[in-house]
């Protein structure tokens, strides 16, 4: 089981899902990430050498050949070292986000967790890995239906299988719980099945407090 989830309460109404789907693998991933930040750091220090050791240099002994190069020489060699320097920190900085990216994910395949709390005014939906939560809430007043997400051209067996290692930590927007909400259909809840939605849709239609059109 890639997944569990819990219910905790009526009042309101909440849903928990922890993301078990790559905890046999984390050992792997964390090698993985110490890895590429040794190599992305020894790629940054040998760079910074080679550059010093560049500008730096002392001229040679010996014969002495002092060379002047024209005006748009000189212009076109700062132009090169800068679109060269600027391309090397872009790298820097595309490689440290990039990191940060899979840090995320692996937190996020190991220790995330979601979660849908759903009141008389509101339903909230949220995803949380360790110091980062994302969130986004629904007014039950602009909801026209609640139900089941049944994908078209997809077959739902399939899609239960394999939704907990397609669904990402900043990919909400996709999930077993379809809400009509104003003129959008937004999919919630991905680390559930469609038969874990089917359940836990049921319960909620037993709470008379909650006015939703909910269809099973």
């Amino acid at each position: 089981m890639s997944s569990s989830y819990t219910i905790e309460g009526n009042i309101p109404f909440v849903i928990k899902a922890r993301n078990q789907a790559g905890q046999v693998l984390l050992p792997i991933w964390i090698l993985l990430f110490i890895a590429w930040g040794y190599f992305q750091t020894k790629f940054i220090i040998l760079f910074s050498r080679s550059f010093m050791a560049l500008v730096n240099a002392e001229p040679r002994e010996g014969i002495k050949i002092i060379y002047n190069p024209p005006y748009l020489e000189q212009i076109i060699e700062t132009i090169i070292w800068i679109m060269f320097i600027s391309a090397f920190i872009i790298g820097v900085a595309l490689g440290f986000l990039f990191g940060i990216f899979v840090l995320q994910e692996i937190l996020w395949r190991t220790l995330g967790t979601e979660t849908i709390e759903i009141s008389k005014e509101q339903i909230i939906w949220s995803r949380q890995i360790p110091f980062v939560r994302l969130a986004k809430k629904y007014p039950i007043s602009s909801l026209l239906k609640i139900k089941v997400l049944l994908p078209e051209n997809i077959e739902i067996k399939k899609l239960d299988k394999i939704r907990p290692m397609l669904v990402l930590f900043r990919g909400m927007g996709s999930g077993a719980i379809s809400l009509q909400y104003e003129k959008e259909t937004i999919g919630i809840f991905g680390l559930i099945k469609s038969m874990d939605a089917e359940i836990i849709l049921k319960r909620l239609k037993d709470l008379s407090y909650i006015d939703l059109p909910i269809e099973v």
